[in-house]
């Protein structure tokens, strides 16, 4: 049963018993969230926490072995060095451009593996949207089948703030681009990431098409679910 309104007293918040969860967390001017799906005996966490309390960390070890830490883009890294350090087993996977880019950054991490082997890795019913072909500065999205439908995790291509973002030039960026607040596609993030909008907002149209979302699930903004998940495939029209 998907319970988006369910916390563990450690944080995790509880999407489908026993198969998705996320966490939020700060990374300074803003507000994040971090996805973790079971897969088989194993755990995908896309996007990992920063400043992660010892307290969550310990709840996602009792949940199962992590077995994939996923950098969905280029500035979602900060929390790569301490979840590889609690789960040094995990193996690292992002789209190469993105590698390359984190590498820089935290020249102590393992090397990464391309998100096709994560594809092939992932249990049935998880599927790795992985359209960096068609950007410059690449992200993913991600569903999942679950007893009560499929749920969707979209990284940076959408959101769903309650407010604009305090950070000024971002909140500016928000505003004067219609990223929000609300349920929004994120034009400043596609304008900026240098994407193939079109191409792009094709492929987001096929996949919810294909399964309609009984969840959505956003890096950034509050979940939606059931008739509110509507509004995700709508602003693929607007």
């Amino acid at each position: 049963m998907t319970t988006p309104s369910i916390k563990t007293p450690d944080g995790l918040r509880v999407h489908t018993e026993g198969l998705v969860w996320s966490a939020t967390y700060s990374f300074g001017p803003g507000i994040a969230r971090s996805l973790i799906v079971r897969s088989g005996d194993e755990l995908i966490v896309v996007s990992p926490s920063c400043k992660t309390p010892d307290a969550l960390l310990d709840e996602v070890a009792r949940l199962g072995p992590v077995g994939a830490l996923v950098a969905p883009n280029g500035v979602h890294h900060l929390g790569l060095p301490e979840w590889s350090k609690r789960f040094p087993h995990a193996d690292l996977y992002a789209d190469p451009k993105t590698a390359k880019r984190i590498g820089k950054k935290h020249r102590d991490l393992k090397m990464f593996s391309p998100l096709k082997e994560l594809s092939e890795r992932a249990a049935n019913g998880i599927a790795i949207h992985d359209i960096s072909e068609h950007m410059k500065f690449p992200d993913l999205f991600l569903s999942v089948d679950t007893p009560a439908g499929t749920t969707f995790f979209f990284n940076d291509l959408f959101s769903n703030l309650p407010a604009l973002p305090a950070f000024l030039p971002i909140k500016l960026a928000y505003k004067f681009t219609g990223s929000g607040p609300g349920l929004k596609l994120n034009r400043f993030f596609l304008m900026v990431s240098g994407s193939d909008k079109q191409e792009i907002k094709r492929q987001m149209r096929d996949a919810l098409d294909a399964k309609p979302p009984s969840e959505v699930i956003f890096g950034h903004g509050n979940p939606v679910v059931g008739n509110e998940c509507a509004g995700v495939r709508a602003a693929l029209d607007d």
